[in-house]
């Protein structure tokens, strides 16, 4: 098992449901991701254990991204499972 393995089951990040909270207009808050994958104004594409999330919006900003857990600011129009 590697370091990043490792560490991901001892953040029991490896055997969760990802879970979010979506307001349109606000933006969003995501759990249980493994890390950013690409970022800009009007797109987030979030690693997640079994696959990608991919947020699509306006004015799209990281605002927090602590322990497997990322806030997106800014006008979300669609979440989308990969």
């Amino acid at each position: 098992m590697s370091f990043s393995e490792e560490f991901n089951d001892l953040l029991m990040l490896t055997n969760k449901r990802p879970r979010f909270f979506v307001c349109k207009k606000i933006g969003g808050y995501f759990e249980c991701v493994k890390s950013i994958v690409s970022f800009c104004s009007d797109k987030v594409v979030l690693e997640l254990c079994d696959g990608e999330l991919l947020i699509e919006g306006e004015n799209l900003s990281i605002k927090k991204c602590v322990l497997g857990d990322v806030c997106v600011s800014g006008k979300i129009s669609k979440v989308t499972l990969k």
